[in-house]
């Protein structure tokens, strides 16, 4: 099985988060990708402003009915701090093919997150570019990044379009998704200011948010 796994604090989930899971399942040809919502974000000072049971609640309402997205809940009940290299561990199968999709922002700082090295042997990364991310002035600053960061770790691939970490022969690869500016701060904003979300979350995420009472 290709398994994509999706982690995120999903503060609301919205439409910007599903679309990018739907693409890049389409464009890797993933069996399924799994949406795991953190239970505490180590690199967010504030932490998330709804609950885990709020936010997982509105993950599994948004994928519900969708074939090849899946919540899980596997970082809340681990409890604490949610550490990707943790979560990637317990996922191993020879079963699997595992492949980690983060935005490029997140792959920039990959270096300060836990036993990152260990990240690389694990899965195969999928790290999406918004189109205005995606030009060689920006790619050339990845494989500076990569260079000066990731040194051992992963090398360009000639002509091939990713690059390959060493050792474990796993891929990084590099795709734009369509550019949705959504953002779940702007969605907590608007909430708190008694603006419409119509459009911007599913629809059963926005009435959820309304009955809970969620980010007023």
């Amino acid at each position: 099985m290709r398994l994509g796994i999706y982690g995120g604090t999903f503060d609301p989930i919205h439409i910007g988060h599903l679309r990018m899971a739907v693409e890049v399942q389409e464009k890797f040809s993933l069996d399924k990708v799994m949406l795991i919502p953190c239970n505490t974000p180590p690199h967010k000072e504030n932490g998330a402003a709804a609950s885990t049971r709020d936010r997982l609640a509105m993950v599994r309402m948004a994928v519900e009915g969708r074939a090849g997205l899946e919540a899980s809940d596997m970082e809340i009940r681990q409890g604490g701090p949610s550490y990707t290299v943790a979560t990637l561990e317990a996922l191993q199968s020879p079963e699997r093919e595992i492949f980690f999709i983060l935005g490029l922002d997140a792959f920039l700082e990959i270096h300060t997150w836990r036993e990152y090295e260990r990240l690389f042997s694990l899965a195969h990364f999928l790290v999406l570019a918004r189109p205005w991310q995606g030009g060689r002035a920006e790619m050339f600053h990845v494989e500076h990044y990569i260079r000066k960061n990731l040194a051992g770790l992963a090398v360009p691939e000639p002509d091939g379009g990713y690059f390959r970490t060493m050792h474990t022969n796993k891929r990084i690869y590099f795709a734009q998704t369509t550019a949705l500016d959504i953002s779940a701060t702007h969605i907590r904003k608007a909430v708190n200011q008694g603006k419409s979300i119509a459009f911007l979350a599913p629809e059963s995420v926005e009435e959820y948010i309304k009955r809970q009472g969620l980010y007023l």
